[in-house]
């Protein structure tokens, strides 16, 4: 018999602690405020109970809903808490008298999407809709909620608006996903999706049945299923914030989705090659793939001394090859590279070479380089599609961008000076008779 109770347990010693009774229903949300010492827990009982962890005094308070509740989160200042319940709403509690300072009506925002099979439209489908994730941002402003739909919501906390709906998946073969569903794949029999295919060989049956166990698998599943065909339905398990408060990710039926502010944190395939060294740039560089050798370079910058690697491609790139290994270019490598650019065109000997790579980078990324130069590269979290962004943010981008004006400004001063003290030298070179031929 289940007694909803729940355990405290040290994880130093492995010890029970102490054991909290009261709820009359499956607890299923826990959470501790970062600043008290709070527990709060979520139950099927339709009610929040806050305990007392750590000075013994067990159950403080007892927050009443009209719906069972589903998920709690505590702002980061533990100043407040948010339940979400079964009806869709979001309750926003400020636990030290246990005072509701707010709500906010979530299950309009979930809708959207439907299940193959329903009658009913996307838009009109609210039937369980409800929230099952909570988060907050580190600042405590925004509140992250996803749960039974196709959409993780952010709200603004203080005025318990909407602020944006984030799609979690497009893909129509999963449930949820589409608004109405199509006309002309329906029968009299049912949606085609759902029925099962009558095409199956008979061979491969008989292949599957001489697997141990797979015909009693096979018989259980048909009678479970009436031979139905099962999808896969969109939903998201959990959401979290990142602590620097530049990112959020939500764990969902398709895998982990991470939404990023900050475009230095943009996926790139390189980061996960366990090959990325130095000698497989040099070898990528020797087979005339510049692109690939440049990516490595930069992504092991500074581990190797004076960047000797990311020089080394630089100046062993062929001219004609230049634009090419610019193209499709990562924007947050944008600024590490403007960087090492500026870098050898003051210490290197091949200066019309990095006013090649200064020249196709504008080429290229021109579009990019003056949005930063603008302040308007990073658009506020709320705006921010995903982890592609712009070049790298113009807090990156200014700095390295001022270094390369300064690096050709000094070099523009440097021929200059030599042009004028060899004036005359160069005139008289110039106004010189050509040199006598041998046995004129």
């Amino acid at each position: 018999m289940d007694t909803f109770q729940i355990h405290i347990w040290s994880l130093k010693t492995g010890r029970l602690l102490d054991i909290f009774a009261g709820h009359q229903g499956p607890v299923n949300a826990l959470c501790f405020s970062p600043e008290s010492p709070l527990l709060a827990s979520g139950s099927w009982d339709k009610t929040v109970r806050l305990w007392d962890v750590y000075d013994g005094r067990g159950q403080t308070d007892v927050l009443q809903h009209a719906h069972d509740v589903l998920a709690v989160a505590f702002r980061p200042d533990g100043k407040q808490l948010a339940a979400a319940t079964l009806d869709g709403q979001i309750f926003l509690w400020k636990p030290d008298d246990a005072r509701l300072e707010g709500t906010i009506e979530g299950r309009r925002d979930m809708a959207g999407g439907k299940t193959i099979g329903d009658l009913r439209s996307g838009a009109n489908v609210n039937a369980g809709r409800a929230f099952k994730t909570l988060a907050y941002s580190a600042d405590g402003a925004l509140l992250m909620a996803g749960g039974n739909g196709k959409s993780v919501c952010m709200y603004d906390v203080e005025g318990t608006s909407l602020l944006r709906k984030f799609s979690l998946s497009k893909s129509k073969a999963m449930d949820g996903t589409i608004e109405r569903l199509d006309s002309s794949r329906v029968t009299d029999a049912g949606p085609l999706d759902l029925l099962p295919d009558d095409d199956d060989d008979d061979d491969d049956d008989d292949d599957a049945n001489d697997i141990p166990g797979a015909r009693a698998h096979a018989a259980g599943s048909s009678n479970a299923n009436n031979g139905k065909k099962k999808r896969k339905t969109i939903r998201c398990k959990h959401v979290a914030f990142a602590p620097t408060g530049q990112g959020w990710a939500a764990s969902t039926t398709e895998g982990v989705m991470v939404f990023a502010k900050d475009a230095g944190a943009a996926f790139d395939p390189t980061d996960l090659g366990e090959d990325v060294t130095p000698a497989a740039a040099r070898r990528a560089l020797r087979h005339g793939d510049a692109r690939v050798a440049l990516l490595m370079a930069l992504r092991l910058r500074g581990a190797e001394e004076d960047e000797a690697l990311v020089r080394e491609v630089l100046e062993k790139t062929p001219p004609d090859a230049v634009a090419g290994a610019l193209r499709d270019f990562p924007p947050a490598l944008l600024s590490p590279l403007i960087e090492s650019i500026a870098a050898r065109a003051t210490r290197g000997p091949h200066a019309q070479l990095m006013l090649r790579w200064a020249r196709e980078l504008c080429v290229a990324h021109g579009r990019a380089i003056h949005a930063a130069a603008h302040g308007g590269m990073v658009g506020a979290l709320v705006g921010a599609g995903g982890g592609g962004g712009g070049g790298g943010g113009s807090e990156q981008l200014l700095p390295a961008l001022r270094r390369l004006s300064k690096a050709f400004a000094a070099m523009h001063e440097d021929l200059a000076a030599t042009a004028e003290a060899s004036v005359f030298l160069l005139d008289y070179v110039c106004a010189a008779p050509p040199p006598m031929q041998a046995g004129a």
